[in-house]
């Protein structure tokens, strides 16, 4: 999966503000490793820039510990947070809960 592609798909046309990533590849990892990289962005002007910086990562989505951790907050108040369950991995927009929201199918769980 290549994360710039996954990440601008997520985004889906809405206007980013700030956001990072950490990211680290293979089978024995530490997210907190020295090696790992870090993406970062801060303004809509610089978005361009995290997404080629994004372009150069792929990885596997579907297994094995997770390799991406980040958000992306947008200007509407949602954001993007890495999700990951069973070695899968994925983004989830989360916005923020209005009165009366049905906490199951709002967006603001996990899983």
């Amino acid at each position: 999966m290549n994360l710039a592609r996954e990440t601008e798909k997520a985004a889906a046309g809405r206007t980013p503000l700030f956001g990072a990533i950490r990211y680290n590849s293979g089978w024995d990892y530490d997210l907190d490793d020295e090696k790992a990289i870090q993406v970062s962005f801060d303004g809509t002007s610089q978005w361009g820039k995290f997404l080629e910086e994004l372009s150069a990562i792929d990885y596997n989505a579907g297994y094995g510990s997770c390799q991406v951790r980040g958000y992306v907050v947008f200007s509407d108040g949602s954001w993007l947070a890495r999700c990951s369950y069973d070695g899968s991995e994925w983004w989830t927009r989360f916005a923020i809960p209005q009165p009366g929201d049905d906490p199951f199918s709002s967006g603001v769980h996990c899983g």
